[in-house]
């Protein structure tokens, strides 16, 4: 302190404000990161890389091109979250959301129009009864196997049981979050197309329909590609019927629900059932039901009730997401989710697979996209 009569700053004080100032200037770091195509386990040039910072909103803040060792480098305000995506041969890969400055790798693979190991390795169905209609969330998990990897860029389509309403379509890339996406009829009645390239790996894709409901329904299933097994999550407030018995067999109960499998179905085959009330008036549900379907396994708990990284037209200057502080809470809760949807269905697929007999013959965020993340 000074005898002066005025009173000098700590240098404490001073050297915590240097100290602060140096932080905030030095914050500002350098995201550095490769494009592999793991297709050809070389660099890949020339690609499209966009850096997107990620707060309350989601900002596209610079576009880059791959070096020839498929290099690039952007700077990033302090304490920003960010992801990266990169578009190769018109389909984009991305990061996961990031925090840190350590050095990343985004692989991407080639895109052809035909694969012949891509394949159906499963079609799950869960109806519930919704007042005057039938609710169905239908899931298709699609499998590429292909060696080397590479991405299948035709459509991938589905047939819905005539008489069908489709509400809406949804799919999860390997590893990623589930977004919302358009489906177009297409072909035959009740066709539909899903424009999305199915990368390597399990790609899982979820449509909501319903149909009027009376007090009964018969519903034809359509196999509009050969696949594994197809099976229907029923609640006891249904009771299935099988018009060709021989083909389903009960796998039994569980929580309220009932499992009923098909297995090496081919296309152009088609699968005929009826539901109608279980000893309950249409429309009620028992405790052990309601239970069922809070406590499904959380196939649809991803899709519903959290928000979905929703893909459509070009990049905006800022696109909202779930408020501020909660917003890693959002992040931590669809990724479990998302964590639990890979491990149920992976669980469901190896214990029916294990007991039925194989078919050995069995056989985007796109170019110009934004992500919306929405609660669904």
């Amino acid at each position: 302190m000074t005898t002066t009569g005025k009173r000098s700053v700590p240098k404490r004080l001073v050297l915590i404000a240097i100290l602060s100032l140096l932080t905030s200037v030095s914050a500002a770091s350098t995201i550095a990161g490769t494009v592999m195509n793991l297709s050809s386990n070389k660099p890949s040039s020339g690609d499209q890389v966009i850096l997107y910072r990620v707060d309350q909103t989601m900002h596209e803040v610079a576009r880059a091109k791959s070096d020839a060792q498929g290099a690039f480098q952007f700077e990033r305000p302090a304490g920003s979250r960010y992801l990266v995506a990169v578009f190769h041969q018109n389909v984009s890969y991305h990061t996961p959301l990031l925090a840190g400055s350590e050095p990343i790798t985004v692989s991407v693979y080639n895109a052809v129009p035909r694969l012949a190991v891509v394949h159906e390795a499963s079609n799950t169905l869960f109806p519930r009864l919704e007042g005057p209609r039938l609710n169905i969330t239908e899931f298709f998990e699609v499998s590429n196997p292909s060696n080397p990897p590479r991405t299948l860029s035709a459509p991938f389509s589905f047939q819905l049981p005539k008489g069908s309403v489709l509400d809406s379509a949804a799919v999860q890339p390997p590893g990623t979050l589930p977004f919302l996406l358009g489906a177009s009829a297409c072909g035959p009645r009740d066709q539909y197309c899903i424009a999305y390239p199915i990368r390597p790996g399990s790609t899982k894709i979820r449509v909501l329909y319903h149909l009027p409901y009376d007090g009964q329904v018969s519903i034809t299933k359509p196999v509009l590609h050969s696949v594994e097994q197809v099976a229907l999550i029923v609640p006891e407030a249904l009771r299935f019927e099988a018009i060709a018995p021989s083909i389903f067999w009960n796998r039994g109960e569980q929580n309220g629900l009932s499992t009923y499998v098909a297995a090496s179905l081919h296309s152009g085959q088609s699968l005929t059932f009826s539901l109608s009330p279980a000893g309950h008036a249409a429309g009620t549900e028992t405790k052990a039901t309601t239970s069922a379907q809070r406590d499904m396994p959380l196939y649809d708990a991803a899709f519903t009730g959290t928000p979905l990284a929703h893909i459509v037209g070009a990049p905006e200057p800022a696109v909202p997401l779930p408020a501020g502080k909660h917003f890693l809470a959002w992040t931590i809760l669809v990724g479990a989710l998302v964590g639990a949807l890979f491990l149920a269905s992976s669980v469901f697929a190896r214990t029916y697979r294990s007991s039925v007999p194989r078919d050995r013959d069995l056989p985007r965020p796109e170019a110009n996209q934004r992500f919306i993340c929405q609660r669904a």
